[in-house]
């Protein structure tokens, strides 16, 4: 696949952002990479490969592959299921989990299996494993379960003989996702992201308007504490919208990121920097001139520059010229510097 030479830097860019010391950084990096998909397929598994990178940045990588179901995230995160790091391990498991069925789906489903049988392997990775391969039919899967009811690690022994915890893994994601259009959302959000991360495939445009309108509604009748992991839950399903250049939800980005006060969850803004039109300018510009984290300011000002470039949005736009005699000084701020004539 030819990629253009601004969009490889690009990649290249936000692939070495994955190795940042900051948190905020990797996960505007990871939220960006979501949606070039598979485009940025080759960096990401050179840098899973990279045995001196940073675990957190492989990781990172990792999920990129776990969200966007890149055809190839198969082989690098084989590559990396026997690595001492537990998290590592987990995370691949979590990648390959979406190719269980694919080509290279009978390597994958030998490597969890011994994985899973395997006794000196962590137990949470052991987990991760079985977690996984319970996504197939559960008949295949019996001579595993019978082995694992007698192991002597209590986590594992019960996880294969808890009937519940394999129907519940067996429902996901296309059956949660399926549960939540018709009103049945998950008792978490972040369940609800894992879903959606692994069967977004599964719905149509109209789906993902449903789901991200009743994650708004939901999201005003669950505890403060809870509020956050179902905002990101709504960010994700906007990212799904984005990576497929649809701008069917258009609105309700605009109108959340106009009244936020503090950073969101990055996807939001990654989202609309990939699809926002001229419309999206004002609601940015709004966000910025209220926002008081430096780092949000500028990841507000970089998309707000983003589409300006894209939609080739002039000053003699509507929207620009009502920006302008509202605050010319914060304009001056936002505009792209090379097209300052324009």
């Amino acid at each position: 696949m030819a990629i253009r030479a601004s969009l490889s830097k690009e990649i290249s860019a936000l692939v070495a952002d994955l190795s940042s010391d900051r948190v905020v950084v990797r996960e505007a990096a990871v939220a960006r990479l979501n949606v070039i998909g598979r485009r940025a397929q080759t960096a990401l598994a050179a840098l899973i490969a990279d045995r001196k990178a940073p675990a957190a940045a492989r990781i990172a990588a990792l999920r990129v592959f776990e969200a966007t179901g890149a055809s190839g995230a198969a082989e690098p995160a084989l590559s990396v299921l026997d690595n001492p790091d537990s998290e590592i391990a987990a995370a691949a498991i979590a990648a390959l989990r979406s190719h269980l069925r694919s080509d290279s789906g009978a390597v994958i489903v030998d490597r969890l299996t011994a994985i899973a049988l395997d006794r000196q392997r962590a137990v949470p990775v052991r987990e991760a494993a079985i977690r996984a391969l319970l996504d197939l039919d559960r008949a295949s899967l019996r001579p595993l379960l019978k082995a694992l009811r007698t192991d002597p690690t209590s986590e594992i022994a019960a996880l294969a003989a808890d009937r519940r915890a394999g129907q519940a893994a067996a429902e996901e994601p296309a059956q949660v996702l399926a549960g939540a259009l018709e009103g049945r959302l998950p008792a978490d959000g972040e369940l609800f992201r894992h879903a959606l991360a692994r069967a977004a495939e599964t719905l149509t445009l109209q789906d993902v308007l449903s789901l991200i309108e009743r994650i708004r509604d939901h999201e005003k009748t669950v505890p403060a504490g809870a509020r956050g992991q179902w905002e990101a839950a709504r960010a994700a399903a906007h990212l799904v919208l984005a990576r497929r250049g649809s701008r069917i939800a258009l609105y309700d980005l605009r109108e959340t990121i106009q009244r936020a006060r503090e950073p969101l969850a990055m996807e939001f803004l990654t989202a609309l920097d990939a699809i926002g039109d001229a419309a999206s300018l004002e609601p940015l510009a709004k966000a910025y001139a209220s926002a008081r984290d430096r780092w949000w300011r500028g990841h507000l000002a970089n998309a707000f520059r983003a589409i300006v470039r894209r939609e080739r949005v002039t000053r003699r736009h509507a929207a620009v010229k009502r920006m302008h005699e509202r605050d010319p000084g914060l304009m001056k701020e936002l505009w792209p510097a090379r097209l300052s004539s324009r």
